[in-house]
């Protein structure tokens, strides 16, 4: 073999290029259905068999002159941009004009298209790379693409093809993404002639992720930050999937993986899922074409932005907006009048702690109070405010002294007393901390810990940033310190284990350990601590005194862990277990 340098072939770059630019089946019918987007298609219609190595490909675009025809199996050649300067506001899928002289390489490729402008269409027959004819025939509007045989001329990468099935998921996954992306749009997904998927066009975000994703209860929002803005669409916590696949992100419509923007949703729902669980989320973020950065890789499933930092602020600020204002809570408490119970607060035996509940004056106007001849004797006016839902369940009593019972007009509830009292106090700390107002309670005889030697130098390390958490200590001897004061709210039983737990995040972390990025972790175990126990017996008043202050938290619904507050149970499903109804 000569080893002297030399330029290599088209034939030959065209097929290094196909290694990076459709390395896989899914990946060139994705650039394929871009194409078709990009010439202004309407309707796409996408057939594939053998896991993709062969696929149909027909929209109803611009298409191609027959002039042009054998331009569109060139490399670099492109419609979409002229100059240099052009790279810094793209606004179309394609620009770099590599991935149809890419699929022409290493496939056998048919293009069929007509313009409005022609009478006749115009057929393109390339084998590997070499075309063969151009010639005119009857064609419908628009471009179809067929490719066959892909990478019969590449050994090496068709035997690193997954298999059939693995391939197929693959394409699937890239077409709910191409639908997700472009609602606008009439998609048709069949395999080997069968359809697996048709999504019509619709007119939103939130419309195309329902009809996609198969997830009837979605919610919407928005945030925007400078030039950046997201809109994000949402299932309520309790609807996960167990990986992170269902985090769908676009940026300008694109298909992404970013770690970043993945984390920004994560940290939106911190404190409301269980490990393991992942947020089903569609996110949706737009900014000026001038700061991305499209052309990072190949595929171009990656950018940059920059401002990465409002990119990701913008996107938890939209998804933790919608999870706050809790739109799910209409259809599970609901929205109309449900007979509230007066709860006189004047109550000094609370087994709660005084310090960790904020007594509510629950006020009844009875002078102000209108009865109808069909009020019950229950309704009247009250303190109660327009979002006051799970204040106005009737509450029934108390399953082994854990569950509270609970009634509205079509559900019975069950309410986890512990994980509800643990958001509230979960809550509070991080509002008092947010507002740096932290009340302290200072003992009268400190509480002495004893910890590693090690762990001990740590947390005084740390001692001023304790203090921000309203932790305060001091040093008896190298492996004890004394806790002099804490937040109000924390149980004193929590003050060994927080300062245990600490101690252990510090030994696992060391230097890499940061106070701030734990917040929630900090307060998560105190809320643990400090809430009331399962086994500890309540009374109407203090079960009704804990739904009230669940209405102050819209996010209620979960404990700090990301476990279910509530279980409700139907009043059909009992009618249906009693035989009452069929």
């Amino acid at each position: 073999m000569d080893n002297s340098i030399q330029i290599l072939s088209n034939l030959v770059v065209n097929q290094i290029a196909a290694g990076e630019v459709v390395d896989r089946p899914a990946h060139m019918i994705k650039e394929l259905c871009e194409n078709s987007i990009d010439a202004g298609a309407t309707d796409i219609t996408i057939d594939f068999k053998s896991g993709g190595k062969s696929v149909f490909v027909k929209d109803n675009g611009a298409g191609i002159y027959a002039k042009e025809l054998p331009l569109a199996l060139a490399r670099h050649a492109t419609s979409k941009i002229v100059t240099a300067e052009d790279l810094s506001h793209i606004a179309s899928y394609g620009f770099r004009g590599e991935a149809l002289a890419s699929i022409g390489a290493v496939s056998n490729i048919e293009i069929i298209s007509k313009t409005r402008k022609c009478e006749l269409g115009a057929k393109l027959v390339c084998n590997f790379g070499q075309i063969n004819e151009i010639i005119e025939i009857g064609a419908d509007f628009g471009t179809t693409v067929i490719v066959s045989d892909l990478f019969q001329n590449m050994p090496a990468r068709f035997k690193f093809l997954k298999t059939d099935a693995a391939e197929s998921t693959a394409i699937k996954t890239q077409l709910k993404a191409l639908a997700l992306a472009n609602p606008k749009v009439n998609i048709r997904l069949l395999q080997e002639g069968n359809l697996l998927y048709y999504w019509s066009a619709v007119e939103s975000n939130l419309a195309r992720v329902i009809q996609v994703l198969e997830q009837p209860e979605m919610y919407t929002g928005e945030a925007k930050i400078d030039k950046y803005k997201a809109q994000v669409v949402i299932s309520s916590p309790n609807k996960t999937s167990g990986s992170p696949k269902q985090i769908w992100l676009f940026v300008r419509g694109r298909f992404v993986q970013d770690r970043s923007l993945q984390t920004a949703v994560l940290e939106a729902y911190r404190n409301l899922l269980m490990h393991g669980e992942y947020p089903i989320a569609v996110v949706f973020v737009d900014c000026d074409a001038e700061d991305l950065d499209v052309n990072v890789s190949p595929t171009k499933s990656q950018v940059k932005f920059r401002e990465s930092n409002q990119a990701f602020r913008v996107v938890q600020r939209a998804v933790r907006g919608v999870l706050e204002s809790a739109p799910w809570l209409e259809k599970i408490i609901g929205a109309e009048y449900i007979a509230p119970i007066a709860v006189p607060y004047e109550n000094n035996n609370l087994s709660f702690q005084s310090s960790e509940i904020e007594k509510i004056q629950y006020q009844v106007k009875s002078s102000q109070a209108n009865y109808s001849e069909n009020s019950s004797a229950s309704e009247f006016n009250s303190s109660y405010t327009s979002n006051a839902r799970w204040a106005r369940l009737n509450v029934l009593g108390q399953a082994h002294l854990t569950y509270i019972i609970a009634q509205k007009e079509d559900a019975i509830l069950f309410i986890d007393q512990h994980a509800a009292h643990e958001r509230i106090i979960f809550e509070k700390l991080m509002k008092s901390y947010k507002e740096r107002k932290i009340e302290v309670q200072n003992f009268l005889l400190p509480y002495v810990v004893r910890l590693h030697e090690e762990v001990v130098i740590e947390i005084l390390r740390r001692k001023s940033d304790l203090e921000q958490f309203g932790l305060y200590i001091e040093q008896i001897g190298p492996d004890e310190i004394t806790v002099q004061g804490a937040p109000a709210l924390l149980n004193s039983e929590a003050i060994t284990p927080l300062f245990e737990r600490l101690g252990h995040e510090l030994a696992e972390s060391g230097e890499s350990f940061h106070l701030e990025k734990t917040i929630s972790a900090l307060f998560s175990t105190m809320a643990c601590h400090s809430a009331i126990r399962a086994g500890q017996a309540l009374s109407d008043s203090e079960m009704s005194s804990l739904l009230i202050q669940m209405d102050e938290f819209p996010l209620s619904c979960f404990c700090p862990h990301g476990r279910p507050v509530f279980v409700e149970y139907p009043l059909r499903q009992l009618e249906r277990d009693f035989g009452r109804i069929v």
